[in-house]
């Protein structure tokens, strides 16, 4: 359905450039973020060391083991993700940011949390099951960031599985998590 916006073809072409570095790409598993040395490399060309450069193998290899690739800010690399993000902004009046995420089988990236912001969630390849729980911060300001130590776990208000074609939207505030079932999630 989102096939104009993104597809799974043009994440791999992304994957295929040789010049990502972080923070275009993270790593997280159970809602901690790996260390970049572990999927990095530096390119030391004489005097000049280019630094945290993907390791596109290593980055497949953590995949594989079920962490989630998180590619941030992908409108400025992807045209077609680009002219989605410029169309929002104009009908929405306000800067539009997007990330994709590849979540693996039977995996989670991230564990409860809210955002101080809004997130439109299009699902494009596969499927994820989103769980939406209560918050006593309603509608956080940018610097109320998530402090899971303070949130006492409850069943969640809703759930929803998204399957490819389907948009969840989640307003600021919402603490939400989301696990992918047996097929990769895009």
């Amino acid at each position: 359905y989102y096939q104009n916006i993104l597809t799974v073809q043009d994440m791999n072409y992304f994957l295929k450039r040789n010049d990502i570095r972080y923070p275009t790409i993270r790593l997280v598993k159970d809602g901690s973020e790996l260390p970049l040395e572990d999927y990095s490399k530096n390119i030391t060309l004489g005097r000049y060391i280019s630094e945290g450069l993907i390791n596109n193998d290593k980055l497949f290899h953590f995949l594989n083991e079920g962490a989630t690739v998180l590619f941030q800010l992908v409108h400025n690399s992807v045209p077609s993700l680009s002219k989605f993000a410029n169309s929002l902004e104009k009908y929405f009046n306000f800067r539009v940011h997007t990330n994709v995420y590849i979540t693996p089988q039977n995996s989670q990236g991230f564990t409860p949390h809210y955002d101080p912001h809004s997130v439109f969630i299009l699902q494009i390849a596969g499927s994820k099951k989103w769980r939406l729980y209560d918050s006593k911060f309603k509608l956080p300001m940018s610097d109320q960031m998530f402090d899971r130590r303070t949130w006492e776990r409850t069943e969640p208000i809703e759930e929803h599985l998204l399957e490819a074609g389907d948009l969840l939207y989640i307003p600021r505030g919402i603490i939400h998590d989301a696990v992918t079932s047996d097929c990769i999630s895009t």
